[in-house]
Order: C-alpha cells, then structure tokens, then sequence
C-alpha cells in the first residue's frame, strides 16, 4: 500500500470546498485512491524540515486532478457536470 496526499472536493447541499487529504493506493501507479482519511490534513510537524517535506508533498499534490466522493468512493472531479463549481 502507498499514500501521498490529494486535493478533495466536498460538497454539502449547496457549499462546497477543497481539502488536501491523506490517500492511500493498493500499488504503486494506481491514480485513483482506496482509502482516504475523513478529514482534511493540519499542518503540524516536528521540525521546520519536516514541514518543508510536507508543503513540498502538498505542492505535487495540486498538479494532479481534483477528487470528489462519489457513493463512498472517490472518482476524479469533472467541473463541467456541476451546477456551481469552486
């Protein structure tokens, strides 16, 4: 199992917002996560370095497609069949 982190997009009736979560993969090179934890991350580290590490994680993580969370699972997030959109 591997991880990294990924944007989410949450919707609650008619708000919506983006978090970076924690994800979590079967292998290596799948794009689309199992697993996922229910709240979005908070920047709390140990040292500067270890927080430099995480911003830098979090960066990459912006470059690859939005999530959302469709019937308890995730799928890549198309703006264009929303009615309003972030």
């Amino acid at each position: 199992m591997t991880w990294n982190h990924r944007v989410i997009r949450h919707e609650e009736g008619e708000e919506s917002w983006l978090g970076i979560h924690e994800c979590f993969y079967d292998a290596v090179g799948d794009e689309i996560p199992i697993m996922w934890t229910s709240d979005s991350i908070r920047l709390i580290n140990e040292t500067l370095e270890d927080m430099i590490k995480t911003l830098d994680r979090i960066r990459k993580c912006t470059s690859k497609p939005i999530l959302t969370i469709e019937s308890d699972r995730l799928v890549v997030w198309d703006p264009s069949l929303m009615s309003h959109n972030i």
